[in-house]
Parts: structure tokens; C-alpha cells; sequence
């Protein structure tokens, strides 16, 4: 199948990036999957602000403005924003709608161009969920986790504590963090949890 992926911000990044401290969340996400899609022999396609376009573990990078002269695709993805969204005359066979933080316009946009031709908002977590679910519009949505390379956690890493920080807002997965953490005590008898993160790291100090 032809994916393509719209992520038009204005942060340029480009794969190789994804080894680098600095990529964000959303970035790295969008990396990891596209390239597993390839992996299992669909052909990909991204449309960034990518300063170095190219082809990376089989993934076509382009620019942002090279999509209104791309064919139709069988699954487009608009990433994040409302300004990803396809035109509504779009000849895609799927759309679909990457939702990856808390904001609601995108959904809502999404919602109100596609959701009546089956397209559907792709969820990472219970939090945006719950966003969702605050909206008055009926928008079909669909939990998938955000991809995680596993393989890089099979091995012990020298000189450090079995410790796990928690450093983001406590709706954003400090549920499926506790959920979670007996399994990790049973398999790592000293792991510790520790939660640095507030609502007053996003300026929600009234919460």
C-alpha cells in the first residue's frame, strides 16, 4: 500500500535526527513508524519541513510543498495539526488523522472533513481520549501506543540505577505507568519509580 504522511511544521528535522537528544516526541514517533511500515513492504512516503529530502530505511522524506503534485495515495495521514489535513476533494482511499498531543482543533477539523467517509483519529494514549471525549462533535477514534524500539532495552546498561522517571503531566500516562511498574518490580526487584513531573510544568499551578 502507499502511505503518505503530512507533518507540515516548521521545525525541520530529518531521520537521522531520531539518534540526537534534541528530536521531539512526535518526531521520533513519526520516524519510527513509518519506517516499520516499510519494513513490511509498504511504500512510504513523508512530507516535512526535511532539510536533507531523501530516502532513509526505505522511507521517501520530501518536502512539504511536493504533496499537491504527489498521486493519490491509499492511506493518507495528516500528523498533528489541522494545517495537515488533505483538501476535502482528496482522492485518498484512507484518511486518517495522527493525533500524538492534547490539542482538539486538529480532531475536530479532521472530524468535520472525513469522518462521515470513515476516516478515523488515531489515538496514543487514554488522556487524549479523554480530550476527545470533552469535544460536542462525534469523532471515531482508534487507540494505537506510540512505537517503542524494545530491542534497545534487552540489555543492561552499565553505571546506572534501575531507576524509571515519570516527567510529563500526570494524565498523560502516569496510569499506565502504575499499571504497569508491578510487572517491572517483578522482573527488576529494586527498580524505582520516580514522578518529577507536575501540572506546573505546563503552567496548570491552579490544578
Amino acid at each position: 500500500m502507499r502511505w503518505h504522511f503530512h507533518y507540515p511544521k516548521r521545525t525541520s528535522f530529518y531521520p537521522p535526527d531520531y539518534e540526537s537528544p534534541g528530536l521531539g516526541g512526535c518526531e521520533a514517533s513519526l520516524v519510527l513508524l513509518t519506517r516499520a511500515l516499510a519494513a513490511r513492504g509498504h511504500q512510504v512516503e513523508v512530507f516535512n519541513c526535511c532539510y536533507k529530502p531523501g530516502v532513509y530505511d526505505a522511507v521517501t522524506w520530501r518536502m512539504t510543498w511536493e504533496l499537491t503534485e504527489a498521486p493519490a495515495p491509499d492511506v493518507a495521514v495528516a500528523v498533528r495539526f489541522d494545517e495537515a489535513l488533505w483538501p476535502t476533494d482528496s482522492k485518498a482511499g484512507r484518511h486518517l488523522f495522527w493525533m500524538l498531543d492534547d490539542r482538539t482543533r486538529g480532531p475536530a477539523a479532521f472530524a468535520r472533513s472525513f469522518g462521515a467517509q470513515g476516516g478515523t483519529v488515531v489515538l496514543a494514549s487514554q488522556a487524549m481520549q479523554n480530550r476527545i471525549n470533552a469535544t460536542t462533535l462525534p469523532i471515531p477514534t482508534r487507540l494505537i501506543p506510540l512505537p517503542v524500539e524494545t530491542d534497545r532495552y534487552t540489555h543492561p546498561t552499565g553505571n546506572r540505577a534501575n531507576i524509571c522517571l515519570y516527567a510529563s503531566m500526570p494524565n498523560r500516562g502516569l496510569d499506565a505507568a502504575l499499571a504497569l511498574w508491578p510487572r517491572i518490580r517483578a522482573a527488576v526487584p529494586d527498580a524505582e519509580l520516580w514522578i518529577s513531573g507536575g501540572w506546573q510544568l505546563w503552567g496548570f499551578t491552579n490544578s
